[in-house]
């Protein structure tokens, strides 16, 4: 939820500065202009160039962004995990349900969740490398920890332990 939201919070802030900047560069050009200074005038034309492309465009985006919340909202809290119950409860076609859910998980917004086209399930398999070892050091008795995915060497005596995983 955290990457949605902070993703949610950008476009907004993008979109504010855009939807500003174009009032302003408008301004800025005006007076840049009576004025005679161009510096001014440049930096308005920019920020109304800025303003009038990007204020469309972060706006959708944010508004994209909001309906993957209200998909990932309906999935996690609700626990709303069929294509065709997703579909129901958003007002949305089972085509449009299944792009929202494979552009969720593309931009890790459902972490630990795996689509098989039309169902969204509880990925249960375990990080191996989460697994953590226990061993002996047969050089030196020194009793030390490992994860399967690390090579395992003894810290006191540096010899290395054969993973046996």
């Amino acid at each position: 939820m955290e990457r949605i939201d902070r993703d949610l919070r950008k476009y907004l802030i993008f979109s504010l500065i855009a939807s500003i900047l174009l009032p302003l560069g408008i301004i800025g050009i005006i007076w840049g202009a009576s004025g005679q200074m161009y510096i001014l005038m440049a930096v308005g034309i920019a920020a109304t160039v800025f303003g009038f492309y990007g204020t469309p465009l972060f706006w959708v985006a944010y508004g994209q962004r909001r309906g993957y919340l209200r998909l990932v909202l309906a999935v996690r809290r609700e626990n709303v995990l069929s294509v065709a119950d997703l579909s129901r409860h958003l007002y949305e076609s089972e085509e449009e349900i299944r792009r929202r859910i494979k552009v969720c998980l593309d931009n890790c917004y459902l972490l630990g969740y795996i689509f098989d086209g039309d169902t969204l399930r509880l990925n249960t398999n375990e990080n191996p490398a989460e697994e953590i070892m226990s061993v002996t050091c047969p050089s030196c008795g020194a009793l030390y920890t490992y994860t399967v995915l690390e090579r395992a060497v003894c810290p006191w005596c540096g010899r290395p332990h054969e993973n046996t995983k």
